[in-house]
């Protein structure tokens, strides 16, 4: 059963002068799987809005920690261990992230997704009863384990009941969700702590979850895979799970270790980056060679969209988390912000985000095309984040909601628009795994993308600090804090005027150096969309090869 499903790639599809052919070694005969029921305008609302239900909270479990973290550490008495509570949260989901794609080909999308609905309410029950700080940090490294799974099969469950032309629309509700849980995310956690209990920062999953479960299984109805159970599970590549998990959970760990458990250059970050990467090549190797059914599909990158679309996504995913770390981090140290002040200044940025996507999707089921959105899009990322390269100490706080706007604009046009692309340029048997790798793809950079630029920022302003303290030898134990406690910066009885501006001048520096690199990240990522071809949105029902056809209609 496992050769039956394995897709070939035509060696036509790296051309850019000929249609983009893709093959099943399916026959038509063993194709037997039936075909998604079609659903009414107000049934494809109701299945969205819980669709939308479900990424919202898993948006929502990502930044509600924003707020409560600092009770959580103070009730458990145990600052040093606070940080797992967020970082086991994200090696899980990040390494099962493409996971799923596969695993839902397997055993079914909608089975797969109650799964990670069934993991991810029964992870936040422990999270909220938690009666130590180790059971707290193994409860959310569960949750991460759900969490991975609703993002990645909302995607693809709106791409088998929703058409290609019209996915656009409903994909931007999806963004409409994931932005509004990051805004309300770090404002409910507050509200929680403050009047009512940080553990229900938890609980607050548990009736999301049921409802949007439960409307999943009534309003949705997807084909079974058929096979036997042990068919199945037959299918599952092993060996390639365990090398993924084992790569990414190391590169991850020193990319969380290095520069603040471990310097950068000490041994045992080096050993994970190298064993991390060692073996991430192997998984590679393993995966273009031996399994019949991979998890990541290595072939596949013969295919010129799902390449440029891929390294596009990384190239904003990179961008994107970084402005999302790093905004409210200026935020509160230039301006002085206080904690719900500097999650409030990501507002524009989030807000405008949110609009473009509706905009965008709409305008995306109207005209059928989508390379001019990610285009434009990356494009406003570039400069937006460009421009905030000029950003200084006496910038206004209106020039930079401005420069926000543009950033948030671009992401909008993009996120969804690059998923569009690369669902509509793969076989749909391919559209699973084709998914989750781009989701995947996007966390991961986003991770790396955080890790590199806090070591470079960290990197510049410790080189400023250090003038400065040897400009103040009389203040140098108190300029030299500033590196691990920007507070200090603002407490007149330890810091002066004099050097107070100095050090918010070289602050301001290190984050000009940030800027920079995103602004070329944003630029590598228009560079990538450039790549792309237009592939129309739509195809035959139930295709055994599946022709796309380069079309010079669009630009």
């Amino acid at each position: 059963m496992a050769t039956d499903s394995k897709i070939t790639i035509n060696s036509s599809a790296v051309s850019t002068e000929s249609p983009v052919s893709i093959e099943s070694n399916e026959k038509v005969k063993q194709d037997s799987t039936p075909p998604v029921p079609e659903l009414s305008e107000r049934q494809k609302y109701m299945a969205t809005a819980s669709l939308c239900l479900a990424i919202f909270i898993a948006g929502l479990d990502n930044t509600i920690l924003a707020t409560s973290l600092p009770t959580i550490s103070n009730h458990f008495n145990d600052f040093t261990k606070s940080s797992w509570i967020i970082t086991a949260n994200l090696v899980t989901t990040t390494c099962f992230q493409p996971l799923y794609g596969k695993i839902s080909d397997i055993f079914g999308h909608r089975e797969a997704f109650i799964l990670a609905i069934a993991i991810f309410i029964i992870s936040s029950i422990i999270s909220g009863l938690a009666q130590s700080i180790t059971m707290l940090i193994c409860s959310r490294a569960l949750s991460g384990i759900g969490g991975a799974g609703i993002t990645v099969m909302v995607q693809i469950i709106i791409s088998q009941i929703i058409s290609l032309r019209e996915r656009g629309k409903y994909s931007g509700f999806i963004g409409v969700s994931w932005g509004l849980s990051s805004v309300v995310g770090p404002l409910l956690g507050g509200y929680f702590t403050d009047k009512v209990s940080w553990r229900w920062c938890f609980f607050i999953n548990v009736p999301i979850g049921v409802i949007t479960g439960t409307a999943v299984l009534i309003l949705i109805k997807l084909p079974h895979p058929q096979g036997t159970w042990k068919s199945k599970v037959k299918r599952i590549d092993f060996v390639g799970i365990t090398l993924l998990l084992i790569g990414l959970i190391l590169i991850l760990l020193a990319l969380n270790f290095g520069g603040v458990k471990f310097a950068w250059n000490s041994a045992p970050t080096i050993c994970l980056l190298v064993f991390g990467v060692v073996i991430i090549a192997a998984f590679a190797y393993h995966q273009y060679r031996y399994p019949p059914e991979p998890i990541i599909p290595v072939r596949m990158l013969s295919i010129r969209n799902f390449w440029a679309v891929i390294s596009a996504q990384f190239c904003l995913g990179f961008t994107f988390y970084c402005l999302i770390f790093f905004l409210p981090l200026f935020d509160s140290v230039i301006y002085d912000g206080s904690a719900s002040q500097s999650g409030l200044f990501l507002l524009p940025f989030v807000v405008s985000l949110v609009v473009l996507s509706v905009i965008t999707g709409i305008l995306m089921t109207i005209t059928g095309k989508y390379r001019m959105f990610f285009r434009m899009g990356s494009f406003l990322v570039a400069l937006g984040t460009g421009l905030m390269i000029s950003i200084h100490v006496g910038t206004k706080k209106f020039h930079f909601i401005i420069f926000m706007i543009l950033a948030g604009f671009g992401n909008g046009m993009t996120n969804q628009s690059l998923l569009v692309c690369v669902q509509a340029s793969v076989p749909k048997k391919a559209i699973g795994i084709a998914t989750s790798t781009a989701v995947f793809i996007r966390t991961f950079s986003g991770a790396i993308g955080v890790a590199i630029i806090s070591a470079v920022q960290r990197t510049v302003f410790s080189n400023k600090v250090q003038l400065i303290a040897n400009e103040y030898p009389q203040s140098k134990q108190s300029i030299l804090s500033v590196v691990d406690d920007s507070s200090v910066i603002q407490n007149q009885s330890l810091i002066s005027s004099a050097i107070r501006s100095k050090i918010l001048l070289g602050y301001s520096v290190s984050f000009r150096v940030v800027f920079i690199i995103l602004a070329a990240m944003a630029s590598l990522c228009f560079v990538f969309t450039l790549f792309t071809q237009h592939n129309h949105l739509s195809r035959p029902s139930k295709p055994t090869t599946t022709t796309l056809t380069k079309t010079s209609e669009e630009v």
